[in-house]
């Protein structure tokens, strides 16, 4: 059981900061396009 709310709190560690990282990503080049 432990070990299932291990794995999910790893998943989320990982998924987070992949998913804020491909939005400013996304964001800056959309903002080199418009420019």
């Amino acid at each position: 059981m432990g070990g299932e709310i291990f794995r999910t709190a790893a998943v989320f560690f990982f998924i987070i900061p992949l998913g804020l990282f491909l939005g400013a990503a996304l964001l800056k080049i959309q903002g080199v396009e418009k420019e």
